[in-house]
């Protein structure tokens, strides 16, 4: 079953910390997936004005994506990687405040 998640340019810069960086290779074309849906485009990089920063952060024009969202569908295998990865963050008490609203999205989708 087809599910669908609206994310801010937020959602979108932390979603990758919860699915998986390495793994199979059938594993990581569901990640690839998942990545091309969240990926910003170089219209969204100019329009918002994202710009990567020494410290590996990433910051934007916050007035300019205030109503920013960007709506994906996930596919069942995919709605079940991001679950598998927050209960890895949660097990290894790595959620942050910053990921609280994302994961509760994600885990209403389960339900």
């Amino acid at each position: 079953m087809r599910k669908i998640l609206n994310l801010s340019i937020p959602d979108r810069i932390l979603l990758p910390v919860i699915y998986p960086q390495s793994g199979g290779m059938i594993e990581m074309e569901v990640v690839k997936s998942l990545h091309d849906k969240i990926k910003f485009t170089p219209s969204e990089i100019e329009e918002y004005e994202l710009q990567d920063r020494p410290n590996g952060t990433v910051v934007w024009n916050t007035s300019k994506a205030k109503d920013a969202k960007t709506e994906i569908e996930l596919e069942e295998v995919e709605i079940q990687m991001l679950q598998r990865g927050i209960e890895k963050l949660d097990k290894e008490k790595k959620i942050t405040l910053s990921m609280i609203d994302l994961v509760r999205r994600i885990l209403d989708l389960i339900e």
